[in-house]
C-alpha cells in the first residue's frame, strides 16, 4: 500500500513539474535572435544571442565579439535547458527551466592566452581554440553561470510588433522566483526565419 502511495505522489510531482502550457509553448517555438548588443567595460565588446524553444527545450547561444560592431568572434557560450513550466500570466509568460549544460568555447588565440593565465578562464586551465568546456556553476569575469540541474526563473513579454523580451535571461540567471524583475529588459529578440 505504501508503495502505491509513493508512486502516486511521485507521478503527481512529475506532472506538476512538466506543466508546459501548449498555447504559450506554441507561441514561443522557434528561434529568436538579438541585435548586436554592447557588453564589457564601457561597452567595448559586442554579442549576439540566439534563443531556441522547441517544445520542452530551451537553448541559447551567445556569440561574443572583440568589438561592439560584432565582427570578430572571440568566444561562444551555449546553454541547454528543459522547460518545466511555461504559462501566460496577463501581459507576460512565466518561464521555469532546468539547466542541463552551460559551455564556453574560445574562438580566438588571445582569449585562450588570457584564459590560461593564473586567475583567468573561469577557474579552469588548458583552454584550447574550438574546444567547449563546461562552465556550469562557475564565474567567468563578472558573469556567474547556473549549476547543472538548477531550476531557473524568468518572464517573457511579447512586444506588439512581434519581438520578445526577457526579464533577465540570458545575461542574468535567476534561481529565486521572487527575484524575477517585474519589467522586461531592453534587449529584444526577433523571430528568426525558419
Amino acid at each position: 500500500m505504501l508503495g502505491w502511495a509513493l508512486l502516486t505522489m511521485h507521478l503527481a510531482i512529475a506532472s506538476l513539474e512538466g506543466a508546459v502550457r501548449p498555447g504559450a509553448a506554441a507561441q514561443l517555438d522557434g528561434s529568436w535572435v538579438s541585435d548586436c548588443l554592447p557588453i564589457g567595460q564601457g561597452g567595448r565588446h559586442g554579442y549576439i544571442t540566439t534563443i531556441r524553444f522547441d517544445r520542452d527545450r530551451i537553448e541559447a547561444r551567445s556569440q561574443v565579439y572583440a568589438r561592439n560592431s560584432c565582427d570578430t568572434p572571440t568566444f561562444r557560450v551555449d546553454y541547454e535547458g528543459r522547460v518545466i513550466h511555461l504559462q501566460a500570466l496577463g501581459d507576460r509568460t512565466s518561464l521555469r527551466h532546468r539547466a542541463l549544460s552551460v559551455t564556453l568555447t574560445p574562438q580566438d588565440p588571445s582569449v585562450v592566452e588570457i584564459y590560461n593565465r593564473e586567475g583567468g578562464g573561469c577557474g579552469l586551465r588548458a583552454w584550447q581554440i574550438g574546444a567547449a568546456r563546461s562552465v556550469a556553476g562557475r564565474s567567468c569575469g563578472p558573469y556567474s553561470f547556473p549549476t547543472e540541474q538548477s531550476t531557473l526563473f524568468d518572464s517573457i513579454w511579447t512586444d506588439p510588433d512581434g519581438p520578445i523580451r526577457f526579464a533577465a535571461f540570458p545575461i542574468i540567471w535567476i534561481d529565486d522566483p521572487e527575484a524575477v524583475p517585474a519589467q522586461p529588459s531592453e534587449n529584444r529578440f526577433r523571430r528568426q526565419a525558419h
